[in-house]
């Protein structure tokens, strides 16, 4: 097996040159080697003296010539060192041999918010980049830069620290802002690990900062004042300085932000309800930023549904340094199956990529629920099964519902199909077993959603013991109330989001039974962390437990689902409530299909998938595939490489695939911090920023290369050790031939 030496690595301006300098060293060496070649001896009686001469004085005509070869080999070792420009590995060595090398690593924030243009044009990016490509053109010999880019996604720029010169600017004019959001602190992070490796290389290292100073950069999305409310972006930035003062770096930054910059963006764009269903009104909620100190009356958003005009709604004045979230009803719904994307686009301003947002969304004709019931009842004895209430409230209507249940009971459940379900319900069940166990977690994993409601048929301790980490409550043994103070549903105290509507139509009159129901008996609820309390009791009391499990979601409730133990079904608030408790508790599709710019997608084909995306320039993306899982058990899963442009991406038939946005939710608070508070957050003096810089610093020294004086005197020695070669040769050579004459005379 061949093993490639890191000829890379070595300390060279050229290590390539070096490599193939050192192997002609080689050639004295067979030189040598085939002068020691024997020949055939026949005797001469003339030669006899000069042979017994020879012997008598062979170890030191050996040591002259392993000499020869020894001042030959190291003479091109020089000749090669110099030539490809040996750099010193000690800040000594450095000093010694005169050298002057000097280390500049750039971090250069090239993230999306650069690309601002204010009215009187130019954005901060171009500034930037005017700058460092004077700067880099002024540089000469002994300057070495390294560049890395702070933008999420972005591509490694010049992160490996070469010699100063026009390749280098070149590569600085050709840069362009990305559409990634800002990393500053990890970017900072790399470069005080580089200057670390360079203490003892170069003789100064410099880290230089070349960013916007915006308050997103410092983990601030409202305001001005990121230090107002600590955020840990700050910390990492200052930990990150600090680490590049202890490798002996000094640190700057250079503030080519504009002080009056604003912007106006959609930072998130999501569905009010989980699912968007065919002939439907389609729920949106929206929040926008304003980093700007003026307000913008009358904000209009304009929406898109697979690029065709669904209507504009108003969100109404939007206050300076005010980040607002509003509900919107879109009257124009989807009349197909299958995936859309939805578009909302707001009235462009100096940075436009931002005032667009995309999503992926898969409508249906229902959503899918499954009720598994553990009291299957008998109807013609007047027996209603457990789910019957809940299957009533799903489905009210003949047609036309937002929800289609299916029932079955517990021992149909192992050859139920949960493909095309979003929900499953278990009624009144026992815990069940090992497999049908694994089929839940497996559903609620990829983003299903698991009720569950207790009962008499259901043993509570067996639920409680439950393996998986699948359970955001423990079942607590059964309490019945006393009938004449039945448990109620203390609505104040309850998640807003469910009860908010009853109770302000409780006020404006509207009976709505929410406030009459009572819970004669329950099974308490054990709360485990990172659960979340939906409903609560009387007491606070937990009555509807939620967790997260993978994608999905489990919720527990302490009450059966029927009038066994509690009037809620009976009462007019049990349809809407449900509802929202459904709401609340179901996932919503398709998430995986939105995305950051910077990230990947990764999805399970279906069908015939397509194994190539056309992005919104018309750019070509390929999918790759991969097999993931164990031997035994395994699927194939399809992911692209980290997307860099912002758009809609389709498959080759035209439906959307995936929704690529930038992280405006991080980076659309372009608001300008001032020095002060910029020296506050990097951890430094307010005289390490320089604030709308003209020029960038560059240390003028009398050097000859990049490596400084080194390769000259490298070359200068090695040619002295090729004339003191010479010169030994030729003394050799007269001793050698005296001491011959001197034999044969002998």
């Amino acid at each position: 097996m061949l093993v490639s030496f890191p000829v890379a690595v070595l300390p060279f301006v050229s290590p390539w040159l070096f490599a193939a300098g050192a192997a002609s060293i080689s050639i004295p060496i067979i030189i040598h080697l085939l002068n020691r070649r024997r020949f055939r001896q026949k005797p001469w009686a003339a030669m006899q003296f000069l042979i017994a001469a020879y012997r008598r004085n062979v170890r030191r005509l050996k040591l002259q010539r392993l000499l020869l070869l020894l001042l030959r080999c190291l003479a091109l070792l020089l000749l090669a060192a110099g030539i490809a420009q040996f750099i010193p590995f000690s800040r000594g060595l450095s000093a010694l041999m005169g050298s002057g090398s000097r280390l500049t690593i750039i971090v250069w924030n090239n993230a999306y918010p650069m690309g601002y243009v204010p009215a009187s044009g130019g954005s901060p990016f171009a500034r930037s980049r005017r700058l460092l490509k004077h700067w880099s053109e002024q540089l000469i010999g002994g300057q070495w830069v390294a560049i890395i880019g702070a933008a999420k996604g972005s591509g490694p720029l010049l992160e490996k620290p070469v010699p100063a010169s026009p390749s280098v600017t070149a590569l600085i004019a050709r840069q362009k802002v990305t559409e990634g959001g800002l990393s500053l602190a990890p970017a900072l992070a790399r470069a005080a690990s580089l200057a670390h490796k360079w203490q003892k290389r170069a003789a100064a290292v410099r880290v230089w900062v070349v960013t916007d100073d915006a308050a997103s950069d410092f983990g601030c999305p409202n305001g001005s004042n990121p230090l107002a409310h600590p955020s840990p972006h700050v910390e990492d930035i200052r930990r990150a300085v600090k680490a590049i003062k202890k490798a002996g770096a000094s640190f700057r930054v250079f503030d080519v932000g504009h002080a009056g910059a604003v912007n106006m963006a959609i930072t998130h764009l999501r569905f009010s309800r989980p699912a968007i269903l065919i002939g439907h009104n389609i729920h949106v909620r929206l929040t926008l930023l304003n980093s700007g100190q003026q307000a913008e009356p009358n904000v209009g958003v304009h929406f898109f549904i697979d690029g065709v005009s669904a209507g504009r709604q108003t969100v109404g004045t939007l206050r300076g340094e005010e980040s607002l979230t509003s509900d919107m009803l879109l009257p124009n719904p989807v009349d197909t199956a299958g995936w859309h994307d939805l578009t909302a686009r707001i009235v462009t301003d100096g940075l436009p990529i931002d005032n667009v947002r995309s999503r992926i969304f898969k409508a249906r004709r229902a959503i899918g629920v499954l009720l598994v019931d553990g009291r299957p009842g008998d109807p013609s004895q007047g027996v209603l099964a457990s789910t019957a209430w809940l299957e009533a409230a799903l489905a009210p209507a003949a047609k036309g519902n937002r929800f289609n249940p299916r029932r079955i009971e517990m021992t149909d459940l192992p050859e139920a199909n949960l493909r095309h379900d979003a929900a499953v319900v278990l009624s009144d069940v026992a815990p069940p077993d090992a497999a049908d166990l694994q089929r839940l977690m497996a559903f609620v994993r990829r983003g299903g959603t698991l009720v569950i409601y207790p009962g008499r048929e259901a043993d509570t301790s067996a639920w409680s013991h439950l393996a998986g980490g699948l359970l955001p409550a423990e079942f607590g043994p059964r309490v019945t109330t006393p009938k004449n103070r039945p448990q109620t549903l203390d609505v104040v105290r309850s998640t807003r989001t469910i009860t908010g509507p009853f109770i302000a139509a409780q006020r404006q009159g509207i009976h709505t039974g929410i406030f009459h129901i009572t819970i004669d008996q329950y099974t308490p609820l054990l709360v485990r962390p990172h659960a979340e309390i939906l409903l609560k009791m009387r007491g606070g009391k937990p009555l509807l437990v939620a967790g997260n499990f993978g994608k999905g979601k489990v919720a527990m409730w302490g009450t059966t689902c029927d009038t066994q133990w509690t009037n809620l079904p009976a009462q007019p608030s049990f349809l809407p409530l449900i509802y929202r408790v459904f709401d609340r508790v179901l996932t919503a599709g398709g998430q995986r299909r939105n995305v950051q710019v910077g990230q990947r997608l990764v999805l399970r084909p279906h069908g015939h998938a397509s194994l190539k995306l056309r992005g919104p320039d018309g750019q070509i993306m390929a999918l790759k595939e991969h097999l993931i899982g164990s031997k035994h058990s395994h699927h194939l899963q399809l992911s692209s490489p980290p997307f860099d442009s912002a758009g809609v991406y389709k498959a080759g038939n035209g439906t959307p695939t995936v929704a690529v946005n930038v992280d405006a939710a991080g980076n659309a608070n372009i608001a300008h911090v001032s020095t002060a508070l910029a020296a506050r957050c990097f951890g430094v003096l307010p005289d390490r920023i320089v604030g709308e810089p003209t020029q960038l610093h560059s240390h003028r020294s009398k050097s000859t290369g990049p490596a400084g004086n080194v390769g000259w005197l490298m070359l200068l020695l090695g040619l002295m050790i090729l004339a003191s070669e010479a010169l030994a040769a030729r003394a050799f050579s007269r001793y050698r031939l005296s001491t011959q004459l001197t034999g044969a005379h002998a």
